[in-house]
C-alpha cells in the first residue's frame, strides 16, 4: 500500500503551500485520485444519487491538489503561483512538462530535499 502514502500525505497537507513534493509522490497522487475519480464515475453513472458524491469530491479535493502543485513547482525551484498557469489551456503544457522535470538534488529557497 506503499503507493497509496502520496495520495494520503496530500490530504494531510491538504493546505500546505509551502515545502516540496517530490516528481514521484505529485504522480502517484495523481495516479491515485484519476482511480478515485473513475470509480465514482462508474458509481454516478450506476445510479444518479452518487452525482452528489462526485460533486463533494471534486471541491473537496480543490484546495489539496493547489497545494500539491505548489509544492511539486517548489520542488524544482519555480514559484508556486506558477500554477495558475493551469487555468488557461496553453498553460497546461509548461506545467506537465515542468511536473515531469526531476526536483533539486539539494536543498532550495522552498525547503528541503522531499524524503517521499
Amino acid at each position: 500500500m506503499e503507493f497509496l502514502q502520496p495520495y494520503i500525505n496530500t490530504w494531510k497537507n491538504f493546505a500546505k503551500f509551502d515545502g516540496r513534493t517530490s516528481v514521484r509522490g505529485f504522480w502517484m497522487a495523481f495516479v491515485v485520485n484519476m482511480i478515485v475519480c473513475i470509480l465514482i464515475s462508474v458509481l454516478t453513472h450506476i445510479s444518479e444519487i452518487f452525482s452528489i458524491l462526485s460533486f463533494v469530491y471534486s471541491l473537496a479535493f480543490l484546495i489539496p491538489w493547489w497545494a500539491l502543485m505548489f509544492r511539486r513547482l517548489h520542488d524544482i525551484g519555480k514559484p508556486g503561483g506558477w500554477a495558475f498557469l493551469s487555468l488557461t489551456c496553453i498553460g497546461v503544457i509548461p506545467l506537465i512538462i515542468w511536473f515531469v522535470r526531476a526536483g533539486d538534488p539539494e536543498e532550495n529557497l522552498y525547503g528541503p530535499v522531499p524524503e517521499e
